[in-house]
């Protein structure tokens, strides 16, 4: 029986992939916008952080790109290289 490798984790995003994030955002509702939000500005962590972030991944997913935003602990964080990128296109 040959052996499968198994598929790397989808890539981050990056600025390629810059219309995918802003209709990603687009249609969110308020609590994954929140997250992300918080994340940009380092502010507190929304109280519906676990929900959301779940939400957010499997849109991330749909997209086949690596979750946005990550939570660590009471904090979030983006997920992402440049943060400045995610806020000049979540501005737009």
């Amino acid at each position: 029986m040959e052996e499968v490798a198994p598929e790397p984790p989808y890539p981050r995003w990056t600025e390629a992939d810059w219309v995918e994030l802003l209709l990603l955002y687009k249609k969110l509702p308020d609590g994954p916008r929140g997250i992300i939000r918080a994340a940009l500005d380092d502010q507190p962590t929304p109280t519906t952080a676990d929900e959301s972030a779940r939400y957010l991944d499997k849109l991330c997913d749909a997209f086949y790109r690596a979750p946005l935003v990550v939570l660590d602990g009471p904090t979030v964080r983006l997920n992402v290289d440049d943060r400045e990128w995610v806020r000049t296109v979540i501005d737009r």
